[in-house]
């Protein structure tokens, strides 16, 4: 019986004991949270302030000074200003422990590569590696980048030193000029005229071929050219002329003068009703054989009703077909 009582009171002791443990133990960890929650601040906003103010701010708060941990390139921040803290702004953090900042190397900036001659596909990948885009593209005609989609010319042009990330425009060839000329009307005049007159124009002249004429009274006349007046041209085509060789044709030969003439008719097209007039411009084209050769001397419009004439040099027998508004075959044909 004393024995049992003895073992009660042993456990009974072991228990308030380990319970007391228990106590005390609960009693420190409240008091270290206490204690630690007690050296907790909330991390102030250090973004976007230079080097100095940031460290002032944490000075004025009983902080410890900034540690910096890197650079970065910012296009909103100059040089040596906040641009990333860690922890974050408003973050718990011993009051003891160094905020850590990233600063500003201030705007990333690149040099501008030249992509002149270049077409635009290349021009592009080469802004690209360059850390820089294609801005706004104007296309325009060039002679002296006569190839399409060239780049003429860029802005910033080459080696300017610009902000990473920014625009390059650029200046695209469309081709050379497509200017159209009228073709002049060359028939009539000298040789050497004609050629003057081709290259003001800006035509170049081609082939020349030399005929006997039965219109021109002296060698080197324009007799015919190709392209025929008023055709439109491209500048720089080149042009063909037909020119008399008059003299050494008819040598040994007597030429004869007469005069062809010929009113454009008035009647309808197509109808050959006399009764039926038409005030539309006629197509006329009179060519003359003689001994001396064959020529055209007029393939142009006229107005109907208007009197036709020509004098004209030939050998021998000639006769003259009279073509009217690009039919096959003459209208008429007149002995001269």
């Amino acid at each position: 019986m004393a024995r049992g009582s003895l073992l009660s009171d042993i456990l009974r002791v072991a228990f308030i004991f380990l319970a007391a443990v228990i106590v005390l133990l609960l009693v420190f960890f409240i008091l270290m949270r206490i204690v630690v929650r007690g050296g907790e601040v909330d991390a102030p906003n250090l973004v976007g302030k230079s080097f100095v103010e940031a460290s002032q701010i944490l000075s004025d708060q009983g902080l410890p000074s900034p540690k910096i941990e890197g650079y970065k390139h910012s296009a909103d921040l100059p040089r040596d200003y906040v641009v990333e803290q860690r922890p974050m702004p408003k973050q718990k953090m011993k009051a003891e422990r160094a905020i850590r900042v990233f600063l500003s190397r201030g705007i990333e900036m690149g040099t501008v590569p030249r992509v002149i001659g270049q077409p635009v596909s290349e021009a592009e990948s080469i802004l690209k590696s360059a850390g820089l885009e294609v801005g706004s593209i104007v296309k325009i005609h060039s002679d002296d980048f006569p190839q399409e989609g060239i780049i003429i010319a860029h802005t910033p042009p080459a080696n300017v030193t610009v902000q990473r990330g920014g625009k390059v425009n650029l200046l695209v060839s469309l081709g050379r000029y497509s200017l159209e000329l009228m073709m002049p009307d060359l028939r009539g005049m000298k040789l050497q005229s004609a050629s003057e007159l081709l290259e003001s124009s800006g035509l170049k002249l081609g082939r020349i071929k030399r005929e006997a004429s039965p219109v021109a009274e002296e060698a080197d006349t324009v007799l015919e050219q190709t392209p025929q007046p008023n055709d439109p041209v491209e500048r720089g085509a080149t042009v063909d002329l037909v020119v008399s060789s008059f003299g050494e044709v008819l040598e040994g030969k007597e030429p004869r003068m007469v005069v062809l003439r010929y009113k454009v008719p008035a009647e309808a097209k197509g109808l050959g009703d006399p009764e039926i007039h038409d005030s539309s411009p006629r197509h006329v084209k009179i060519v003359i054989e003689h001994e001396g050769g064959r020529r055209t001397i007029v393939d142009k419009t006229f107005t109907p009703g208007k009197l036709l004439e020509y004098p004209l040099r030939i050998i021998g027998r000639g006769i003259a077909k009279i073509y009217v508004d690009d039919m096959e075959w003459p209208i008429e044909t007149k002995e001269l």
